[in-house]
């Protein structure tokens, strides 16, 4: 029986473009995410924190953990 063991909320931000024009991203991560939490207000939080950064948001992500072996 599966798990759930954490959920993380990561932002996906534009910094650049290289030189071969690939776009440079990075990611910010936030944990310990509280499991009652539906995905919808996820979404808008996620909004939320993106305006914190000057870089522009290319995706928001829900990223969950799950034990799939809970006995271990």
């Amino acid at each position: 029986m599966a798990k759930k063991e954490k959920i993380a909320l990561r932002l996906e931000l534009d910094t650049g473009v290289q030189k071969n024009g690939k776009p440079i991203l990075k990611t910010k991560s936030f944990s310990n995410i509280n499991e009652a939490i539906d995905d919808q207000a996820l979404l808008r939080g996620g909004q939320a924190l993106t305006k914190l950064f000057d870089e522009t948001c290319t995706g928001i992500l829900k990223i969950e953990t799950v034990r799939l072996n809970p006995e271990a």
